[in-house]
């Protein structure tokens, strides 16, 4: 990518969770981040393009390029909750009385989507910045990282 935001890919992690386990709790996790690693990365991909000098070109209406600036926000805004929601539903998890591979593999659902929260906030981050510059509100977004 030509402005250097990361996308969000997957190293095997939710593969080798779904083979690794049979808890249906982590299963159904890492089904839902698979699910969101394309339409992340085309998020990701969109707001590159916006804020990039291309998009500058290609919107040269300052109206037209906050309007799509402000969809990306949305879109992004969007995946982090979703994301949010399922890590903080995965992290509540009692994993005390459950094998030692189940709390391996919660653990590396759980780092995965911290990576996926921080592409996605890599990408956020820069379209506020945009549309600050273009004298648009900003929203101040909820999602929060999982610690």
């Amino acid at each position: 990518m030509a402005e250097g935001l990361p996308l969000i890919e997957d190293d095997g992690t939710l593969l080798l969770v779904r083979t690794a386990t049979d808890n249906a709790a982590l299963g159904k996790f890492a089904s839902f981040l698979e699910s969101q690693v394309d339409p992340g990365n085309e998020a990701i991909k969109f707001a590159d393009l916006v804020t990039s000098e291309q998009g500058k070109q290609s919107f040269a209406d300052p109206a037209m390029r906050a309007k799509f600036a402000q969809q990306s926000q949305k879109k992004l805004a969007g995946i982090l909750e979703d994301i949010q929601k399922e890590v903080e539903r995965t992290d509540s998890m009692a994993v005390d009385k459950c094998g030692s591979e189940v709390r391996m593999a919660r653990k590396a659902l759980l780092r995965f989507a911290q990576g996926a929260q921080g592409s996605l906030e890599a990408a956020k981050d820069k379209i506020d910045a945009l549309l600050r510059i273009l004298g648009v509100s900003v929203s101040s977004g909820t999602s929060a990282k999982a610690s």
